[in-house]
């Protein structure tokens, strides 16, 4: 379902993709589960999507240029250059741009960093040209198995680390994003895309569409899949699964905000994300697990409008409170005692400042 995910939101994005979709599959009319169809990343896919002739394209597999089990030497001549020189100088940076889509290039970067797809980029690399002169090369994204896992992973540390590792990361597989993140331009145009991004096609509001997407074709088949297969062996057990993948889409990008910060240097204007001055200074919710009823204890440095609302793991929200708050110690009672048991994500949103905490109804 991860792969499935990641190739919906890269849809609208400057990447190659695969289209999917989900499935129960039937082989002689006994039950085989739920999976999901995926076209297949291969010329017949390139001759399809972008009508280019399958016999006069080349795709490479991994970042030494292989393909077809030989090396295209085209493409290594072009890690060799940008090994090998400066590209903080302009003209060098030119000569790598005149040979790989730039755009195409950033965000594929930005994408599997934000999905933090932990297996790459050693692993799951693919890309792409015609054999026509002036063509250039494009990344493909696949195999999205191992994004969405972990809300606080560190991507841009492990995009750009240089330490000689084996897996899942290495140095030779990092070296034309870390070679380019030298050059102003293009670190100027990676700023500006991963900053449009952040408030379009990744804000929490466009991700949890597909989350619902999702949640709701599998809500009504993954019980026969668990009473087949065990897999996931209990109801419990997906419901936790779908939990952590709304927590993950819900929190991404402040979490993104903050790694950016540590690891680039820099800012990103990111709404709903919490500021090192924030208004609250303390977010209490008791009693945690609950029957329902529980109070927020907010304590705000100075008054200000803020909004309360609760998160179940459809990616549902139902607003509990939405007033003005004064400065100081505010306590808050609420009533839910018809809440279906399981675990919620209690927001508080204030001006530009956002927060949250787990509250689990038993």
């Amino acid at each position: 379902m991860d792969d499935y995910l990641a190739n919906r939101i890269a849809e609208n994005l400057n990447v190659c993709g695969a289209s999917s979709r989900p499935a129960v599959l039937y082989i002689n009319g006994v039950y085989r589960g739920i999976y999901f169809v995926n076209e297949k990343i291969d010329e017949y896919y390139l001759e399809s999507n972008f009508g280019v002739d399958k016999d006069s394209v080349v795709i490479v597999e991994n970042w030494e240029g292989l393909t077809n089990d030989t090396i295209y030497s085209e493409f290594s001549e072009l890690y060799d250059f940008i090994k090998n020189n400066d590209l903080s100088i302009a003209s060098n940076y030119y000569y790598v741009a005149n040979m790989i889509y730039i755009h195409n290039f950033i965000d594929y970067q930005i994408f599997e960093i934000f999905i933090a797809n932990y297996d790459w980029p050693l692993q799951n690399m693919k890309c792409w040209k015609t054999l026509s002169k002036g063509s250039k090369w494009k990344w493909i994204f696949y195999d999205g198995d191992a994004g969405f896992r972990e809300v606080k992973c560190n991507m841009f540390d492990h995009a750009m680390d240089e330490s000689d590792s084996d897996w899942p990361t290495n140095e030779f597989s990092k070296l034309f994003f870390r070679k380019l993140m030298e050059n102003n331009s293009f670190r100027i145009d990676f700023n500006a895309r991963l900053q449009e991004l952040l408030l379009t096609n990744f804000k929490k509001e466009n991700l949890l569409q597909y989350y619902s997407e999702c949640s709701n074709y599998h809500n009504n088949e993954v019980q026969r899949q668990i009473d087949k297969f065990g897999n996931p062996y209990a109801y419990e057990e997906w419901i936790r699964i779908m939990e952590n993948l709304q927590e993950f889409l819900t929190f991404r990008i402040c979490e993104l905000k903050k790694h950016y910060r540590k690891s680039l240097g820099g800012e990103l204007n990111v709404p709903d994300c919490e500021f090192e001055d924030p208004v609250l200074y303390k977010f209490e919710v008791y009693p945690n697990p609950s029957n329902g009823e529980f109070m927020c204890n907010l304590s705000l440095k100075y008054g200000a409008p803020v909004q309360v609302s609760l998160i179940n793991y459809l990616g549902q929200t139902q607003i509990l409170y939405d007033d003005f708050l004064l400065q100081g110690d505010n306590t808050i009672s609420f009533n839910k005692k018809g809440l279906a048991t399981g675990l919620y994500i209690l927001s508080i949103y204030t001006y530009d400042n956002y927060y949250s905490t787990k509250l689990m109804i038993q």
